[in-house]
């Protein structure tokens, strides 16, 4: 997508779900195309009413849009960032090119094994008790178990410093 984003600034997400709002500060300076490509997504309502489709231990995942997906894939962006609790995380497409999806993900457990695999565009600093309090789901296991609605994601821009 075109450039949203001005990497001399701030980007938060405000993520409202059933359970309660989420909310992440996303590092564009860190993985400049994810977080656009994120924020791109987010202002044109892309990820509201989607759900929260595969919740364990280690992670929520969530803005899966089936055949309404984006269409583009970016490539993995491999930062410093890592893959701990409240880690907020663009993922990797299981097929195709194996690019970077609409799809992310929350860190609830450290995941060492996904660094340099998946790539870490924020990190939650409010709400990480509503991550905890969502709804465990395994899309592959019980695909008709209820999901936690996402309502919606909003983007708040502000200057650094």
């Amino acid at each position: 997508p075109p450039m949203q984003i001005d990497l001399e600034k701030q980007y938060f997400a405000t993520i409202a779900t059933e359970k309660g709002t989420i909310r992440v500060q996303l590092f564009p300076k860190e993985a400049p195309d994810a977080v656009n490509s994120f924020v791109f997504l987010a202002r044109n309502k892309y990820y509201d009413g989607l759900t929260f489709q595969r919740v364990g231990p280690y992670f929520a995942q969530g803005g899966d849009a089936g055949s309404q997906a984006p269409g583009y894939t970016l490539p993995v962006q491999v930062t410093s960032l890592k893959h701990e609790p409240g880690a907020f995380v663009l993922a990797r497409s299981n097929s195709g090119d194996g690019g970077l999806t609409a799809q992310f993900y929350i860190v609830r457990q450290p995941l060492p094994n996904q660094e340099g695999r998946d790539t870490v565009i924020g990190k939650v600093v409010e709400g990480m008790e509503v991550v905890d309090r969502l709804s465990p789901r395994d899309p592959d296991r019980t695909p008709n178990a209820p999901a936690d609605r996402i309502i919606s994601v909003t983007i708040d821009e502000r200057s650094a410093g």
